[in-house]
C-alpha cells in the first residue's frame, strides 16, 4: 500500500511540509514590509536546525571510534560541506522551475524517475524510523534504571525488554508520530535543547575522566582507511537535511534572492550542526577510547546519565520524520510502518548504528546527493555570454560529477562493509554492558587508550 502514488504521495508531503509549517508560525513582519535579509537568513535556518535535531548524534563517537580523529574530523567536514553543496543545487533546481514538491522536480523526466524517487523516500524513511526506534529501545532500556524494581527485568532481552519495547514503540513513538503541529514544535525546541545537553554532558564526560588530558595513542591519529565508508555514511545520515529545503523555499522572495537567502541559511545551518556533532563525536571518542558504544548514551553511567537516556528516548525522535495528520489513513500508515519497523528491530536488537550505516549508504546517497545532481543538470539553462566557458563548465558539470563520483563510491564501499558484518555476525563498534541494577560507587574509567 505505500508504494501506490496517493499514499507515498502523503507521506511525502508530510515529510517535507513540516519546516515550512514551523516557519509560517514566526511572523515576517507587515505584509507591506521588506523583513531584511539577514532575518530572512536566521529564520530559515532555524526549521533546518530543528530537523537536524534528533537521534543522529548517538552514533557519531562510534563514526569517530572508526576512523580514528584525523580521519573522523576530515570526513565530518567533508560530508557537510557536499550536504550544504547539494542542498543549494536542489534550492537552485527548484527556484529555476518555480517547483517546491521533491517528487515533482524528479518527474521532470518522466514517471520512472518520479518512481525511484519515491522507493528511495520510502527506503530512508524506514531505515531512519529502524534506527531511530533502535535507539529509543537502547536508550529506554538504560533510561529502566530509573523505575525501581523493575530496572533489571525492562532491561533484559527477554520479555522485560519486549514490554519495553511495545511500550516505547506504540505508547510514545507512535501518539508523537501522529501529533499536531503546536505540539511538534515545542518537541523538537526541547530535542534541540536535549542535544545541547548531550554535548556538554559528553564533554564534560571526557574531562571527568580525563580523556582530554591522557595522550593519545599513535592508533587515535592514525586514519584506517578500510572503515572510513562507514564512518562516512553515519556521519552523512546525520547530515541529511535536503527534503525539508524545498518547502522553506516557498517562504522565500522568487528567483536568486531566495536562492542567495536559502544559501546562507544553509551555510549557517550546516556550520552550526558541524560544531556540535565534532563536539560530540570528538568528546565521546576521548570519553571511552576504544569502548565506545554504537549509541552514545549506552556509555554513561550514574543517575545523570540514567536521565538523560530516559529524557533521549521520549523526546530525541527527528522533526525529520514524523508524520502530520489526523485522518484514519494517517493513522492506518504510521500504524503500518511502525508494525513493520517493529519487527525489524526486534529481529535485530541492539543494532542502531548498522541501520543508520545502510540508510546513510542507499536511502540517503540517492535523495540527498545523486537526486539534487541530477535535478540541477535537468534544469540547466544557457548563461549569460560573457563569462568563461572553463569556468561554467567547472561549475556546472566537473565539480558536481566529482559530488556524485566521490558519494557514490563511498556509499557503495559502506554497503559492502556493512554487509560482510552482517554476515561475520559482528555489531558496528562496541555493545555496552550496562544492564541489571545500577551500580553503588562512582562510575567506572573508561578503559585507557
Amino acid at each position: 500500500m505505500l508504494l501506490r502514488g496517493g499514499s507515498l504521495r502523503s507521506l511525502e508531503h508530510r515529510l517535507v511540509t513540516q519546516a515550512s509549517s514551523l516557519v509560517s508560525r514566526l511572523p515576517l513582519g507587515d505584509p507591506g514590509e521588506n523583513p531584511s535579509e539577514n532575518l530572512l537568513v536566521i529564520k530559515s535556518a532555524m526549521p533546518l536546525l530543528l530537523a537536524v535535531a534528533g537521534v543522529s548524534i548517538a552514533p557519531l563517537p562510534c563514526a569517530i571510534s572508526l576512523s580514528g580523529i584525523p580521519g573522523g574530523v576530515f570526513l565530518l567536514v567533508l560530508l557537510a560541506c557536499i550536504n550544504c553543496y547539494t542542498s543549494i543545487l536542489l534550492a537552485t533546481a527548484a527556484s529555476r522551475v518555480g517547483n517546491f514538491g521533491y517528487e515533482e522536480i524528479m518527474g521532470l523526466r518522466g514517471p520512472c524517475s518520479q518512481n525511484i524517487s519515491r522507493i528511495a523516500l520510502i527506503v530512508m524513511l524506514f531505515g531512519t524510523l529502524c534506527g531511530s526506534l533502535s535507539v529509543v529501545w537502547e536508550t529506554g532500556k538504560h533510561g529502566a534504571r530509573f523505575i525501581w524494581g523493575l530496572d533489571a527485568w525492562l532491561a533484559d532481552d527477554g520479555i522485560g525488554g519486549l514490554t519495553l519495547l511495545v511500550i516505547l514503540c506504540f505508547g510514545v513513538l507512535l501518539p508523537l508520530s501522529l501529533a499536531r503541529l503546536g505540539e511538534i514544535f515545542a518537541i523538537s525546541l526541547i530535542g534541540i535543547t536535549l542535544s545541547l545537553v548531550v554535548t556538554a554532558y559528553t564533554l564534560y564526560t571526557a574531562v571527568s575522566t580525563g580523556g582530554f588530558s591522557t595522550p593519545l595513542d599513535a592508533a587515535d591519529l592514525t586514519p584506517v582507511w578500510s572503515e572510513l565508508p562507514t564512518t562516512a555514511s553515519l556521519i552523512g545520515f546525520a547530515f541529511w537535511v535536503q527534503p525539508v529545503v524545498l518547502p522553506l523555499m516557498e517562504e522565500l522572495p522568487p528567483g536568486p534572492v531566495g536562492v542567495r537567502i536559502m544559501t546562507k541559511a544553509l551555510c549557517l545551518t550546516y556550520f552550526c550542526t558541524a560544531l556540535i556533532y565534532g563536539s560530540i563525536g570528538l568528546g565521546g571518542f576521548l570519553a571511552f577510547g576504544a569502548a565506545t558504544p554504537q549509541d552514545i548514551l549506552d556509555g554513561f553511567s550514574g543517575s545523570a546519565g540514567d536521565m538523560l537516556a530516559c529524557i533521549f528516548c521520549i523526546v530525541g525522535i527527528s522533526e525529520r520524520f514524523r508524520a502530520l495528520g489526523k485522518g484514519i489513513q494517517d493513522l492506518v500508515i504510521t500504524s503500518l510502518l511502525l508494525g513493520a519497523v517493529f519487527i525489524v528491530v526486534v529481529t535485530l536488537p541492539g543494532a542502531s548504528a548498522t541501520f543508520f550505516n545502510v540508510t546513510g549508504a542507499s536511502g540517503v546517497c540517492l535523495i540527498c546527493y545523486v537526486f539534487p545532481v541530477l535535478a540541477y543538470w535537468w534544469t540547466l539553462t544557457p548563461r549569460a555570454t560573457g563569462g568563461s566557458h572553463l569556468v561554467s563548465w567547472a561549475v556546472d558539470y566537473a565539480l558536481p560529477s566529482a559530488v556524485l563520483l566521490v558519494t557514490i563510491s563511498i556509499s557503495t564501499l559502506a554497503l559492502i562493509s556493512t554487509f560482510q558484518s552482517l554476515a561475520s555476525d559482528s555489531t558496528v563498534c562496541s555493545e555496552a554492558d550496562f544492564f541489571g541494577p545500577p551500580p553503588s560507587g562512582p562510575p567506572p574509567s573508561p578503559p585507557i587508550r
